[in-house]
Parts: C-alpha cells; sequence; structure tokens
C-alpha cells in the first residue's frame, strides 16, 4: 500500500498563503519602540556616532578606525566638508556618551545634527 501511495496527493492542490509584506518603517518603529522601552539611549548614540565616522571614513577612502582627531585633520584639507562642525558632532556624541543622565531630547538633537551634517556634506549626488 505505502508504494502504490508514494508520490500521489490526498486531495485537492491547495494555494500557497499569501505572504505578509511588511513595510521598512515597520521595522525601525518597532526597533525605535523596544529601545525606547529598555531605555538603549547610550546604545543608540553610540551607533550614530559609529556610523558617523565610517560614513566619513568611506567618503575620504580611509580606515574607520582613525581617532576623531586624525579624521577631523583629513577633512580640514576637503573643501566640500565642514570639518569644524564635524569636529563639534564627534565632541558632542564623545561627551554624551559619557553623560549617564542621556535624555532623548539630547540625543534627538544629535542624531538631527548628524543627519544635517551629512546630507550636507556627504552627499555624493551633489557634484553631479
Amino acid at each position: 500500500m505505502l508504494f502504490y501511495f508514494w508520490g500521489k496527493r490526498f486531495g485537492r492542490p491547495r494555494p500557497l498563503p499569501a505572504k505578509l509584506s511588511r513595510f521598512a518603517g515597520d521595522y525601525v518603529s518597532s526597533l525605535a519602540h523596544i529601545y525606547r522601552q529598555g531605555r538603549a539611549r547610550h546604545l543608540i548614540l553610540e551607533s550614530i556616532y559609529r556610523g558617523l565616522k565610517q560614513d566619513v571614513a568611506r567618503y575620504l577612502g580611509v580606515p574607520p578606525n582613525l581617532s576623531d582627531g586624525e579624521l577631523v585633520k583629513i577633512c580640514c584639507g576637503q573643501r566640500r566638508i565642514d570639518a569644524p562642525k564635524l569636529q563639534d558632532l564627534l565632541e558632542r556624541c564623545t561627551e554624551l556618551l559619557h553623560n549617564p543622565g542621556l535624555s532623548e531630547k539630547d540625543l534627538f538633537a544629535t542624531a538631527r545634527a548628524v543627519a544635517i551634517w551629512q546630507t550636507k556634506n556627504l552627499d555624493l549626488r551633489k557634484g553631479e
């Protein structure tokens, strides 16, 4: 009996269940909610700080593990990069990382300042 029914179906074919598509915004908002509930402000700020350094290093074509001072010094030779503002942002991030009472307001202000600086200075399409 087993060999007779081997490879045979029992019933009509059924369609596959529809795959639920998720939007990127759903992922971001749920991750933000988790971080907010866990009060992981320092973790978020560290991620923003590392991301800024990596983006600048990638734009300049240098290793991402340079110190803040070395990175700013290299940026001073670049015409299109606002090096003093970058230095201020890096110092601000470092200062806030060592602040145990980091507020959500400070975190949002810093994240916004970093995003604005990146848009003005690292937008590769600007030169086209």
